[in-house]
């Protein structure tokens, strides 16, 4: 009974955390005694090796990352593009607390992986992948859990499952071999993002601030961005990724971070600008749709220092005294020789 209950919230959990492509783990935190509050990301971890691509070192290679060709192996990180570029051959995709995939018959996946609690408290690993084309063959550990979207399905499984999922005309096609894998309709979600700031009426919906805006260097930001459906309508309890592209800051230690919407549709974040100006963007994303949302970001420098402030006040001083020894009238300022003494 416990362990059905254990996996029937894995399983809820996969499918509102689907966080591809991020960076670090994190978890959310609203205020506290304000659910309609922005949700405020704290990132646990910073980026890293997620496994290794072992690839056929013998000759030409069998395996890219990201459009670059793999010889014998190659670390692998969060949002990583594999390809089986050998039409007959197998790539092996090992991935550290998670298990290993197989991806053959020119298979293209973006991988990535993240933690999640259950009812007990304890954690375990979740693969998230995106399977655009060709064929993935998947072995879980005990205590890792899955899920995977193709061709506009949604397939999740459970600890120490062994399935394959391909693509057939434009259709995807699952073969258990043991384990609980399940596949469900992946949602139309025809949605829009926006880049917002709080609005002063709280009855009125949040201010939109276009595609662009100012950070001074080493400045902290909240950034929020709200989900709306067709007819504007905030959607909540919806996956959402916050990207940095650029050397532009950082979210805490990250450049990515992932939550669930708010009652208010929104996902929010500090941001902390670099130290030097720069310019970049900040990309939000619906994990598993191509609905996404960049915003420029210019980073530039705060106001002139202490230093320039006095030159250009002694600057300002020796200006009205000028002006003031050139007033008809007044006293001129005469050079006064030096005293003498007389012994």
């Amino acid at each position: 009974m416990t362990k059905h209950k254990y996996l029937k919230s894995g399983l809820c959990l996969i499918t509102i955390l689907v966080l591809s492509l991020t960076s670090t783990a994190v978890y959310a935190a609203g205020d506290s005694g304000n659910e309609d509050g922005p949700i405020r990301l704290r990132a646990i971890e910073t980026f890293g090796p997620i496994g290794r691509v072992a690839a056929n070192g013998l000759g030409n290679s069998t395996a890219a990352i990201n459009g670059r060709a793999v010889h014998d192996e190659q670390m692998i990180w969060n949002g990583d593009l594999i390809e089986a570029i050998a039409a007959e051959s197998r790539t092996r995709v090992l991935l550290d607390s998670i298990g290993q995939i197989t991806l053959r018959d020119g298979a293209m996946v973006r991988l990535s992986t993240t933690l999640t609690t259950l009812d007990d408290d304890s954690h375990r690993s979740v693969l998230i992948a995106s399977l655009a084309s060709g064929d993935m063959t998947v072995s879980l550990r005990p205590e890792a859990f899955a899920y995977i979207e193709a061709s506009g399905s949604a397939i999740t499984a459970s600890g120490g499952a062994n399935f394959g999922v391909g693509i057939r005309e434009g259709r995807a096609v699952i073969n258990v071999a043991n384990g609980d894998v399940r596949e469900s309709q992946a949602a139309e979600r025809g949605l829009k993002i926006r880049f917002v700031t709080p609005n002063p009426d709280p009855l009125k919906p949040p201010i939109d601030l276009g595609l662009a805006t100012d950070v001074a260097t080493r400045k902290t930001r909240e950034m929020q961005f709200q989900v709306t459906d067709a007819n504007d309508k905030p959607v909540p309890d919806l996956p959402l990724t916050l990207t940095i592209v650029g050397k532009i800051g950082s979210f805490g230690n990250a450049s990515t971070v992932s939550g669930t919407t708010n009652a208010q549709g929104i996902v929010s974040s500090p941001f902390t600008a670099g130290p030097s100006p720069a310019q970049g963007s900040i990309e939000a994303n619906i994990p598993g749709t191509n609905t996404t949302c960049r915003v420029e970001v210019r980073v530039k420098s705060k106001s002139p220092i202490t230093r320039n402030r006095l030159l250009l006040a002694g600057a300002a001083i020796a200006t009205i005294i000028i002006v003031i020894d050139n007033v008809p009238g007044t006293p001129g300022i005469n050079q006064v020789p030096p005293p003498s003494s007389i012994p």
